[in-house]
């Protein structure tokens, strides 16, 4: 009986202890270095993955367009050189099988140069990975305790390096990364990710996988300022350091996100905010609440504009050969800049409907904007020939869309929580994607003369490329964006509803 009550205790203990090594979260940034200028970090990298692989949209993506032009993209290229590169340092194929047997648990990236593109990996893997079995033929130093292997190409240049210590692999291109870690894990002295000022100052409640962005390194980067889509680099001279977690449940994914600023600011006031927004139709295909005036180019410029309100859309790689239409209010940019100046907050609301003609899609545009005082009619109706324009004690309503208009004055019942609320916004992609997909396919096609050569033909940017994309993320319905202004610090809360 004691033998068998001892077996019982022993399973239990050691059922236990494998709980525990399941559930605790490792504090990965204390052992990688210090000066990276991106991290990143997974919980379960090998289970992701994996997910990846067997899923429904990674099907979709790489038979579709958007990874059609990206595959063909001087970024891709670049990505696939130095992957050749590292795959003749360490003298083995680096494919997607190596990376498989790569994914381990926790694992984490920290990327120090992302134009060289130099990098140090971390991962908990159950079994030895197949580059212990190429120990031979690289040299052998040690760091920490710890025996390293490294082995550099002279024609590239690039260097493998690889350890593993209790169970965690530790690959690198730069072997002063890898003996860092080594010597952060055995417990001495060094500077670590997790004791730069802009990380603690960053430091938010951790999600299944984390990114987070040096901004005073990356935006010396020749490198960052050419491939950041948003194009904003010069916005971004206002922040330290940037995180991001994303946490995963049946009905939504959430993104967190936490920008530290270099000097603090005064505390946002979303007080505006909570009167306008009652202007935002609860059938709203796209809106935005923001702090302040809006960009006068919205109004004064071609109503189609796409990613950046007032600019021509552009790709990675090269401009939309498109002329923009002109629309009622060109060229008053200056003038309508003046009269909206003394704004306190404004609404945009942006849709789309099919055309009484069952074939053309038209784009609806309105504007709400609080004001320090009562507004000119008559002056604003002016500077706005082709608009509807109202006015209501101190709120402005513009529309190129009659109904739109009084659906805005009429008023929904979206409501701004958090009193600290500087912008407010959410797209419905579900009920927005396929009149969107007509419109572009229009404009795409507009006055385009096809290749003379099928594979030749490049994918339209809109009515294929980003349809596609869309057509990827097609269970996503909705994606909201809360932003919270701390004073020494902005956060961010993204939510991406699912379908049913």
């Amino acid at each position: 009986m004691k033998t068998k009550l001892m077996g019982l205790a022993v399973m239990v203990a050691v059922g236990v202890y494998f709980a525990q090594q399941a559930t605790t979260t490792v504090a990965l940034p204390r052992w990688v270095p210090a000066g990276a200028q991106v991290y990143l970090e997974a919980k379960n990298f090998g289970a992701l993955l994996r997910e990846w692989n067997g899923s429904a949209e990674k099907v979709a993506w790489v038979a579709g367009a958007n990874y059609d032009v990206f595959s063909k993209s001087r970024l891709f290229f670049r990505l696939a050189e130095a992957q050749g590169e590292f795959a003749t340092a360490a003298g083995l194929p680096v494919d997607s099988g190596l990376l498989n047997q790569l994914a381990g648990g926790a694992s984490a990236l920290a990327i120090y140069d992302i134009g060289k593109l130099e990098f140090l990996y971390i991962t908990k893997l159950a079994a030895a990975p197949a580059l212990t079995a190429l120990a031979g033929q690289f040299a052998s130093r040690t760091a920490g305790g710890t025996t390293y292997y490294v082995k550099a190409d002279r024609a590239t240049p690039r260097t493998a390096a690889f350890a593993t210590k209790d169970g965690w692999l530790l690959l690198s291109t730069n072997e002063d990364y890898l003996a860092g870690a080594l010597v952060l894990m055995a417990g001495q002295a060094g500077g670590s990710l997790a004791t730069e000022g802009w990380y603690q100052r960053a430091a938010q409640s951790q999600g299944e996988v984390r990114m987070a962005a040096n901004l005073e390194l990356l935006a010396k980067s020749p490198h960052f300022k050419s491939y950041w889509v948003q194009r904003n680099v010069a916005e971004l001279a206002a922040f330290e350091g940037a995180m991001a977690d994303l946490t995963r449940s049946g009905g939504s994914w959430v993104e967190s996100r936490t920008m530290t600023k270099r000097q603090a600011g005064a505390v946002g006031n979303g007080a505006a905010l909570r009167t306008l927004a009652r202007a935002v139709p609860n059938d709203a295909g796209y809106y935005h609440l923001a702090t302040g005036a809006p960009a006068a180019g919205l109004l004064a410029t071609a109503a189609g504009a796409t990613f950046r309100e007032g600019e021509n859309a552009e790709d990675l790689e090269t401009m939309i050969d498109v002329v923009p239409f002109s629309a009622a209010g060109a060229g008053n940019e200056s003038a309508l800049a003046a009269a909206l100046g003394n704004a306190t907050a404004h609404v945009v609301v942006r849709g789309t409907r099919v055309q009484q003609d069952q074939v053309f899609v038209a784009q609806t545009l309105g504007l709400a904007v609080a004001g320090a005082g009562n507004w000119d009619l008559a002056a604003m109706r002016a500077l706005l020939p082709g608009y509807s324009v109202a006015v209501a004690g101190t709120t402005l309503f513009v529309a190129n869309d009659e109904t739109l208009l009084r659906a805005m004055q009429a008023g929904g019942t979206l409501t701004v929580a958090e009193e600290r609320t500087v912008y407010l916004a959410s797209f419905r992609h579900a009920t927005e994607r396929a009149r969107l997909l007509r419109l572009t396919t229009l404009i795409d096609r507009a006055g385009g003369t096809p290749a003379e050569q099928p594979e030749q033909r490049q994918p339209e940017f809109f009515s294929e490329n980003v349809a596609s994309l869309s057509q990827v993320l097609r269970r996503f319905q909705t994606a909201t964006v809360a932003r919270l202004d701390q004073g020494d610090k902005v956060t961010e809360t993204v939510t991406y509803a699912l379908r049913p």
